[in-house]
């Protein structure tokens, strides 16, 4: 017979996976990061656990997750993605992505921030 403890447990456990059940999965600016940003995310809300999905050529671009110092000044330093099919979980705060190729954040503002709640 099972104890309280593993009830609880098990209660614990389908409470976690149903919470990341109910997880969006977002395609950052439609499927064109770099090429059609448009101010993505325009106002688009987010929750933790949503997960970001980043789809664009490797020849042109790459992501960087940094910091609001490096967001704003275009500066790529910290986590770089860069297969061309890259997924972030968002965790509650803000986030801050920029691609690290040549020209494409500062004059091209390949840049996004995302607000999880």
């Amino acid at each position: 017979m099972f104890g309280h403890k593993r009830i609880a447990a098990a209660i614990a456990i389908i409470a976690v996976l149903c919470g990341f059940a109910y997880a969006d999965t977002i395609i950052v600016a439609g499927g064109e990061w770099g090429l059609n940003m448009d101010g993505w995310p325009n106002g688009e809300e987010f929750t933790a656990g949503d997960v970001l999905e980043f789809d664009y050529d490797t020849n042109y671009q790459d992501v960087w997750i940094v910091n609001k110092h490096n967001y704003d000044s275009c500066t790529p330093s910290g986590a770089r993605l860069h297969s061309g099919h890259d997924y972030v979980i968002l965790s509650t705060g803000t986030h801050y992505f920029i691609s690290g190729f040549p020209d494409m954040c500062k004059i091209y503002d390949v840049k996004a921030e995302v607000i999880a709640h």
